[in-house]
């Protein structure tokens, strides 16, 4: 049996690498990113270098022996997937570059965007 936890049992914008560090440290062996918790930050997701920050993720996920096996991408109201550069298509592209099977999507509403 793989124990999965996500890392928004951690606040908004809590360092990625520190909440890997503890799921992995307190037993889980799967891991699923909660990238709508890292919207409203200046964080890696939502930077300029957010492909490097997700390489970043993946190699540290694997130097600890954590799977990334699922993530909840940024789902938004009706109007938000028009652009291939919002944040929806990012998640999804950010599960393709870790190897991430799973993307769940919750539509919700995020400070400062419609």
């Amino acid at each position: 049996m793989r124990i999965v936890n996500t890392t928004c049992i951690f606040p908004k914008g809590y360092d990625i690498f520190k909440a890997l560090d503890r799921l992995k440290s307190a037993g889980f062996d799967v891991a699923d990113i909660a990238l709508d918790y890292y919207v409203e930050t200046n964080g890696g997701f939502v930077s300029d270098g957010w492909r490097e920050w997700t390489m970043e993720v993946k190699k540290h996920a694997e130097s600890i022996g954590l799977e990334l096996y699922q993530c909840h991408g940024v789902g938004l109201p009706e109007g938000f997937y028009n652009n291939p550069n919002d944040y929806a298509y990012r998640g999804l592209e950010f599960a393709g570059m870790t190897g991430i099977k799973w993307v769940v999507m919750h539509p919700q509403e995020i400070k400062g965007r419609t």
